[in-house]
């Protein structure tokens, strides 16, 4: 029995940054969920692909012993695809080109084995599909919904899950994290936890909404600084006071040369994460 199922995409990606680009990479949330978790437990993933995907890509998942028996391929299909481009913060991804090919009619059925799962994660499917899955398991524990690395659309598929599922305990966002939250201000939500990537406006309403007891965790790295030091990681909470400013952001790691100096002009401090507490944990 598989402890993990995943339920989402998989994708083959053209990626363009300034610093090079790549016309086919694989990709999707399904795909990158259950290699992660590869690492830490056993993994059945469920998704669809066209004959377009190789057995060069399928390979990855069996590198990682990842179950592939509900990876579904569709005959004379395409692989659902997706082209982007970020700028320099690589904080935000431009959408340039989504084919939804197979993805479009994606019907995802659990077997029997999947359905005595000890978690299941649903991964960038539209809620109407988290649902039908759900159904198939009644005794969910993670659930999941996608937006496109924007705001906008962050905020309307937030927006559409709340409607659909009504209650979330908490909810972790990578792009978009601004629109996630403004979803469920919007919404009366209650306040929950919010974990959220390196981004001013998700900091600002964090800021303004702690009185209201909205907890954020503000993640992220700076790709320059990583590839100088080896190691960085940003983690910031918001002040409960909302007159207080952003608290900026420190680094923790060494530059590449013992006693040099901070990289990209950030503070030099020790090898540690800085926390804030907006509220107890």
């Amino acid at each position: 029995m598989s402890s993990l199922v995943v339920v989402g995409s998989v994708a083959i990606d053209s990626i363009k940054t300034p610093f090079g680009e790549r016309a086919r990479s694989l990709g999707g949330s399904a795909t990158h969920f259950s290699v992660s978790s590869s690492f830490f437990t056993d993994v059945s993933v469920v998704a669809v692909i066209g004959e377009d995907f190789t057995a060069e890509d399928e390979a990855v998942f069996h590198e990682r012993k990842i179950n592939t028996d509900s990876l579904q391929r569709v005959p004379g299909g395409k692989t659902f695809r997706w082209a982007g481009e970020y700028s320099f913060d690589l904080n935000t991804a431009k959408t340039l080109d989504t084919q939804l090919n197979v993805f479009a009619d994606f019907k995802p059925q659990l077997d029997e084995r999947q359905k005595k799962t000890d978690v299941l994660f649903l991964a960038n499917i539209q809620p109407e599909l988290q649902m039908d899955v759900l159904k198939q398991y009644p005794d969910i524990k993670v659930i999941t919904v996608f937006g496109k690395w924007d705001d906008g659309t962050a905020q309307k598929a937030v927006a559409d899950a709340v409607a659909v599922h009504k209650n979330f305990d908490g909810m972790f966002v990578q792009g978009g994290s601004t629109g996630a939250v403004r979803a469920l201000i919007d919404a009366k939500h209650k306040m929950i936890p919010v974990a959220g990537e390196a981004e001013n406006g998700f900091r600002k309403l964090c800021v303004a909404h702690a009185k209201d007891g909205l907890v954020c965790a503000s993640l992220g790295q700076s790709p320059g600084l990583h590839h100088q030091s080896g190691a960085a990681e940003h983690a910031t909470w918001p002040h409960a006071e909302a007159e207080q400013p952003v608290p900026p952001q420190f680094v923790a790691g060494e530059p590449a040369e013992a006693g040099g100096p901070a990289p990209l002009g950030h503070e030099r401090v020790q090898p540690q994460a800085h926390v804030d507490r907006a509220a107890p944990p």
